[in-house]
Parts: structure tokens; sequence; C-alpha cells
């Protein structure tokens, strides 16, 4: 996540983000999951991915139990590294 990026997310925020692009072939984890390893509720989690999907940050694939999600290309590890 690039700073430019975190200077405009809130602290929890950003740890959701950097979570789900932790995972290299998209996030697949549930809330609760989710809001376990990260020390956040579940409904917390949801708010939060809200927030991010409607600011571009994060892509939503799927529904329910086969919700797929992912950093934006413009966000992934792979763009920030190539600058």
């Amino acid at each position: 996540v690039p700073v430019t990026l975190l200077q405009t997310l809130g602290p929890a925020e950003a740890l959701l983000a950097g979570y789900i692009g932790g995972w290299p072939d998209g996030c697949f984890a549930s809330n609760q999951r989710i809001g376990e390893d990260i020390g956040l509720s579940d409904h917390y989690v949801q708010e939060l991915i809200g927030r991010l999907v409607k600011r571009g940050i994060v892509q939503k694939m799927g529904r329910n139990h086969t919700r797929k999600m992912r950093l934006s290309k413009r966000y992934a590890p792979d763009a920030i590294a190539q600058g």
C-alpha cells in the first residue's frame, strides 16, 4: 500500500487493506475470520470493506460464501513495486 494511500486511510482501514493485499490469489476469508485475525468485530470488518470498495481500493467478486476480495490493480503490490 503506497504511502499516499496510507495517509488517506484510517488505521483500521489500512490494517484491513494490508490483510486483503496479503492474499496472493485474493482473500476468501469471511468477515468473522478476518475480524478474528486482525482483532476487529465482524460487523466493523463489513463496514470497513464497504468503505474500501466504495473508494475503489478493494474489489469484491462473488457474494457470501463465494466472495473473493483483492486490492484494486492500482493498489496491488506488483503495481506499487513497478512505481
